[in-house]
């Protein structure tokens, strides 16, 4: 039976490695305090229950496909290759329940210090971070400071235990709380140093020193990220601003109207806010074709497929189709076309909304909104438009010209016959939605 493996962007493989990353913080938290604090108290039922999704957890890494050099790997023997060859020791290291069994051998003291394997499971830790930190969700200097903040404060705490750890097997008196331990490694990694904790034994000494090298590099590594951070806090916004200055230098040279100029400005600010600082058609031009293609199908198919005549042609059509679409930007009561002008393209709506207009222009026969199509007389006839169209709000539309639909006509024409029979029944019978202009 040929098992059914996982795909690595599957909501159910993201859900799992967020628990994974909950789960690694978790241990890499409580068994070095417990080791510190030597404290006996163990809930076997948690335990039984972490050990079993680490157990899963490799499971699932044996099922899991792979991307070896941008290829997408579904072979089961090469995948459990990779898998052994990285990783799989350590997990199985950090899955074996050394704390369990300290509780069924008490006499063997050390056991428990075996338990620290299931810090092993930091290494997928960092590569789970590493990988959604390449995904960019938020500014990249953000999430590697926020990133570094979190390895300093998991190494204090360890610091910390064994600040504790070393008090208690060398019997240096009363043992010191985890409060005064972070605070002692805290006020040295910052090169504070107050002096009211100090250290006693050759031991303490040997890793007070280790703390204070760890706060110098510290130190220095937060200034430069800091540094870095301010100046690179938002760099597309700077150059929306630098954007801002040059149009606003050039407006005030060519002595432009000021109603002219809040538009201008209104018009950037909406681009800004849409996060359309870069025009669609130059993100998907440095795409391969492939991969443009692909984006372009996501995100246009269903514009295009709700268009009657353009329904069972096929879906090498559509993808033509959707391959020839230009995007436009329309301002609020910007015409996007006049009545008796000559058509030469139709629309799809993206975002925003339309007003088709009466013969007269004294009244609004209609509201398109996003979805919706019109001018698509043009397509089949040239004639001139028989209804003005105006945009109600700011509008995203994408436009497709008669020249490239009847280039398209002439690679398809088992689909030309389809598309004029049902344009023809689509005038007969217009429907509220969508009017013919």
């Amino acid at each position: 039976m040929v098992q059914k493996l996982i795909e690595p962007g599957s909501y159910f493989k993201e859900a799992w490695d967020v628990l994974i990353v909950l789960l690694t913080i978790y241990i890499s938290i409580e068994i070095p305090l417990r080791i510190a604090l030597n404290y006996s108290e163990i809930n076997i039922f948690i335990d039984i229950l972490l050990t079993c999704v680490l157990v899963i957890d490799i499971y699932i890494n044996f099922h899991t496909k792979i991307y070896s050099k941008g290829i997408l790997i579904d072979d089961h023997k090469r995948i459990a290759k990779t898998y052994v060859h990285t990783f799989f020791l350590f997990d199985l290291l950090a899955a074996l329940p050394f704390l369990l069994m300290s509780v069924f051998f008490p006499v063997i003291t050390w056991i428990r210090l075996l338990s620290l394997t299931r810090l092993f499971k930091l290494l997928r830790l960092h590569t789970l971070l590493t990988k959604w930190r390449n995904r960019q969700v938020i500014n990249p200097s953000i999430l590697r400071l926020g990133i570094f903040f979190f390895w300093i404060f998991l190494i204090a705490h360890w610091i910390a235990c064994i600040w504790i750890f070393i008090a208690r097997i060398e019997q240096l008196g009363t043992i010191p709380t985890y409060v005064d331990a972070i605070y002692w490694c805290i006020t040295t990694i910052t090169t504070v140093g107050y002096g009211d904790i100090s250290p006693i034994s050759d031991l303490q000494k040997g890793l007070t020193m280790v703390a204070m090298i760890l706060g110098v590099a510290v130190y220095g590594y937060v200034i430069g990220n800091i540094a870095s951070l301010l100046s690179n806090i938002d760099v597309a916004k700077s150059a929306f601003l630098k954007q801002m200055e040059d149009i606003n230098s050039f407006l005030s040279y060519k002595s432009v109207p000021k109603k002219v100029k809040q538009k201008v400005h209104d018009y950037y600010q909406y681009v800004w806010h849409n996060r359309m600082a870069h025009s669609e058609e130059i993100i998907l031009a440095a795409l391969p074709s492939s991969l443009k293609t692909e984006i372009m199908l996501h995100i246009h198919r269903k514009l295009i497929e709700d268009v009657p005549f353009f329904k069972d042609t096929g879906q090498d059509f559509i993808r033509d189709i959707i391959l020839c679409l230009q995007p436009n930007v329309f301002l609020p009561g910007d015409y996007i076309f006049k009545k008796g002008e000559v058509g030469n393209c139709m629309y799809f709506i993206g975002n925003g909304s339309v007003d088709v207009l009466s013969a007269d222009e004294s009244f609004v026969v209609a509201t398109l909104k996003e979805g919706d199509y019109f001018g698509e007389i043009a397509l089949i006839k040239k004639v001139k438009r028989t209804k003005s169209v105006v945009a109600k709000e700011y509008c995203n539309l994408y436009s497709l010209e008669k020249k490239n639909f009847d280039t398209l006509l002439v690679q398809y024409p088992t689909f030309k016959n389809h598309i004029y029979e049902t344009f023809n029944k689509r005038v007969d019978q217009p429907s509220d939605r969508h009017i013919t202009t």
